[in-house]
């Protein structure tokens, strides 16, 4: 199987090395390694100019793009170099060494699935919120309890860009994702263009390790620069996919949500 691992990078020099080194030891092969630097500033663009492999493709950008904007150059440039497959990954995504050979039997077995997913664990805990299941009217979240990764396969109706895989037909329909997004929903709003052709199937037996620290929410709660892209994101999500029922839903829970609560807490 042919397949490109896509990784996306900003001033996380040292987390990269070890994706990296992740990625060169997969059991099945990968025939690119993209990785798309964000502008950083941290040493990343010396580590990435010194690397003499093959197989690793570097695109550097201008400018800090967001994830959002990584990911579409990334998987646009993955796309025309031609490989059958594509993984999505950030840089604190630690891909075991069977991570591919997982899902590619899995992909052997089923070649009508165009997308496929594995676990995504942090302390050695799964971490349930990357793949969900999505509840209508309003594209509202549903978590999957964690009963559903014992078994050998389950859907789900979106996927993070940590540990997806998209086979390149489906990319090659649908396009790459809202690079204007920056942060936050553009690997939700690309799942549910993935889902007009394809269910996203999830193997628990792939599993990667995210390297990142959760941090508690404070409270009273502080909205930040993050979470006007995630609102707007979603917003421009569903008034693009929805209909009129779905947006006038998500108005409701965005307001009772955030502006009800904000009011409560005198913010």
């Amino acid at each position: 199987m042919k397949y490109s691992i896509v990784i996306v990078t900003y001033n996380r020099c040292e987390l990269l090395k070890e994706a990296v080194t992740c990625a060169l030891s997969q059991q099945v092969k990968p025939s690119h390694i993209i990785i798309v630097n964000n502008n950083s500033t941290d040493g990343t663009k010396e580590y990435l100019d010194s690397i003499k492999n093959s197989l690793i493709v570097v695109k550097h950008l201008k400018e800090n793009c967001g994830g959002a904007g990584g990911f579409y150059y990334g998987i646009k440039l993955a796309h025309r170099l031609g490989d059958d497959w594509h993984l999505i990954i950030d840089d604190d995504a630690m891909l075991s060494k069977d991570y591919v050979l997982k899902l590619s039997r899995f992909i052997k077995k089923y070649d009508n699935i165009g997308c496929v997913a594995g676990t995504v664990v942090t302390d050695g805990n799964i971490v349930t919120d990357h793949r969900q299941k999505m509840a209508y009217p309003g594209f509202r979240f549903k978590k999957i309890p964690q009963e559903e990764y014992k078994k050998k396969v389950f859907t789900c109706d979106t996927a993070s860009f940590c540990g997806i895989m998209i086979k390149d037909s489906i990319v090659g329909k649908i396009g790459y994702p809202q690079k204007d997004y920056f942060i936050w929903y553009d690997d939700t709003e690309y799942c549910v263009r993935i889902r007009e052709i394809s269910q996203i199937m999830v193997v628990p037996a792939a599993v990667l390790n995210h390297k990142t620290v959760f941090k508690p929410m404070d409270w009273p709660r502080h909205y930040t620069w993050k979470d006007y892209y995630g609102i707007r994101n979603r917003m421009h999500m569903v008034r693009t996919h929805g209909n009129l029922w779905d947006y006038v839903v998500l108005r409701l829970l965005l307001w009772t949500g955030s502006g009800m609560r904000n009011r409560i807490f005198a913010l």
